[in-house]
């Protein structure tokens, strides 16, 4: 995460990493549970699907895929949550 926020303040407008989240600071304890599951479910569904595509194009995997050079990518995808009275750790 955090070489991708260099990135993208190094490259500016350019050509910049996909960087987004999604926060409230109002919300009910009790709201809580229901969207750790539903965010756990969803990402991982996300992540199985984006593991699919990246297997497909890595030449250990797929002796048939051919090019040059030789590149890491992927995609992260975590979980934050605190009392708003506390210090933030996150941001």
């Amino acid at each position: 995460m955090l070489s991708t926020i260099d990135y993208n303040l190094q490259q500016g407008a350019q050509t910049p990493h996909f960087q987004r989240k999604v926060a409230y600071n109002n919300l009910a304890q009790e709201g809580i549970p229901d969207f750790h599951r539903l965010s756990a479910e969803k990402s991982q569904a996300l992540l199985v699907e984006l593991d699919k595509v990246l297997s497909q194009q890595d030449r250990d995997i797929n002796s048939e895929v051919t090019g040059t050079g030789r590149k890491e990518a992927g995609i992260g995808i975590y979980y934050f949550e605190r009392d708003v009275n506390e210090p933030s750790p996150y941001f």
